[in-house]
């Protein structure tokens, strides 16, 4: 069995890569291809412990079983830990012998981050120069990488609470990006920020909208990343009620995603009219279809991600040798 540790899982699975993978995921997510078992959700003291699962034979995909347990403890950043921590286990789906046991939060914050990099790229005006990010935290790097990389964007709007937070951030990831990074300072540059943004992204565990959607202008992309339970919160129903909504599922976004479970309760969205990423991906549905449309991909996370990511990580480790060999 192999370890990967994070390392390990960025440069078996380059971001570029990462995104061509996370598309033909999608896709298999809306044509029911790969066997997915529903997310669990367990409330612990500090936060929540997810489990979820995923299997498939080589005939529909990247063959194997993958299960994996993360936990995310939103307090842990007080203490200077990690919000979100977990394992993944990925088997062979013949014989069941474990193949790799990889870094949890890694592969969750890449594949995540590679799935919006391809939302994005389908949906996002092909003239988009500006971006925003909002947030800081575990997801944050890999979502400005997958934003940078879809698109040429000249300057990236960066947004928390915590202003050092957002210095060290940026410090560490201008580097490996070529569009310049930006902090936001204020709330009048927020609401300037957000109007100018062609493509913003929100990666939070905010139970309350943060930005305003009414300063969300016409033609811009958002990608909903950070609430995934019902009752948390990052876009209000202003925002909601000018997008058009693109889910990973319409019956997990339903259940999970508790700005649009929110927005169907008062009567300013309905799940009929959202349309699934690999419906547009597979030529079952249109995307964006003029220059003003606002377009929101709204994600609570799939285990498919899990499966087609951890299986191409493994596999391209293998060749290259990384990780860690165990033998059990």
């Amino acid at each position: 069995m192999r370890l990967l540790r994070q390392a390990d899982i960025e440069t078996a699975l380059p971001m570029s890569e990462a995104i061509e993978m996370m598309a033909q995921a999608f896709v298999a997510i809306t044509d029911h291809s790969v066997h997915s078992a529903e997310r669990q959700v367990l409330k612990t003291a500090g936060g929540h412990a997810l489990m979820m699962g995923a299997c498939c034979n080589e005939s529909q995909g990247p063959a194997g079983v993958v299960t994996k347990l993360v936990t995310v403890i939103p307090g842990n950043r007080e203490k200077g830990l990690p919000v979100s921590s977990g394992l993944a286990l990925l088997v062979d789906h013949e014989d069941g012998q474990p193949l790799a046991l990889l870094d949890a939060t890694a592969l969750t914050t890449w594949r995540t981050a590679a799935a919006a990099g391809f939302a994005t790229d389908l949906l996002a005006r092909k003239d988009a120069h500006r971006g925003m990010m909002v947030g800081s935290g575990t997801q944050a790097r890999a979502q400005l990488l997958a934003m940078d990389s879809v698109r040429k964007l000249e300057e990236i709007w960066v947004m928390a609470r915590n202003a050092g937070a957002v210095e060290d951030l940026i410090k560490a990831v201008q580097p490996e990006v070529s569009a310049r990074l930006l902090v936001v300072k204020s709330p009048d540059e927020n609401d300037l920020a957000v109007s100018q943004a062609n493509i913003i992204t929100t990666a939070t565990t905010s139970n309350t909208p943060v930005i305003s959607g009414n300063a969300v202008e016409a033609g811009c992309h958002v990608n909903g990343i950070g609430s995934f339970r019902p009752g948390m919160c990052e876009l209000d129903e202003a925002f909601i009620a000018k997008a058009s909504v693109f889910v990973e599922s319409r019956l997990t976004a339903a259940l999970e995603a508790g700005e649009l479970m929110a927005a169907c309760e008062s009567g300013v969205t309905s799940s009929e009219s959202w349309r699934e990423v690999g419906e547009v991906a597979g030529g079952l549905a249109t995307g964006r279809e003029h220059d003003d449309q606002i377009t929101f991909y709204k994600s609570v996370g799939h285990s498919v991600f899990d499966l087609f990511a951890a299986s191409a990580a493994y596999r391209k480790s293998e060749s290259l040798g990384l990780g860690e060999v165990w033998n059990l």
